[in-house]
């Protein structure tokens, strides 16, 4: 192999370009996601929003007809029960202090994560009503 064999050689092949967002392909990888992941409102969001954002740039995909998307599929999973911001915060909760986490460490993991104020301060409180009782 010469050099000019080397330096003409493509070194990497580049990834195909994932097909344009559609109501439908969006509410696929939701459905993928939660399937795979316990994750919040926020996060939900935040996937689906990198899908529309690359959508966006290599389709011009309407961003804001995408959003609207995104809000109605996060609407309806969370009304389904499937995504449940309350469920998730206190699963965290319980998972971080078995690992010793303080709670202004937790506060600040749920917070990073997209949780309200409340959701958080009702996992705190429920998780310590739960070791009060045993």
């Amino acid at each position: 192999m010469t050099l000019l064999n080397i330096v003409m050689k493509p070194s990497v092949t580049s990834k195909p370009t994932p097909p344009a967002v559609t109501r439908e392909r969006l509410e696929q990888a939701a459905v993928r996601h939660l399937a795979r992941y316990a994750c919040s409102s926020a996060d939900l969001r935040r996937v689906l929003l990198a899908r529309v954002e690359r959508s966006v740039r290599d389709h011009a995909t309407d961003r804001a007809e995408a959003l609207g998307w995104i809000d109605q599929i996060v609407t309806r999973h969370s009304a389904s029960g499937v995504l449940n911001d309350a469920g998730f915060a206190l699963s965290k909760v319980r998972s971080l202090r078995r690992r010793g986490a303080s709670t202004r460490a937790i506060r600040d993991r749920l917070s990073a994560r997209g949780l309200s104020a409340d959701h958080i301060s009702a996992a705190l409180t429920g998780e310590e009503d739960e070791r009060d009782d045993h």
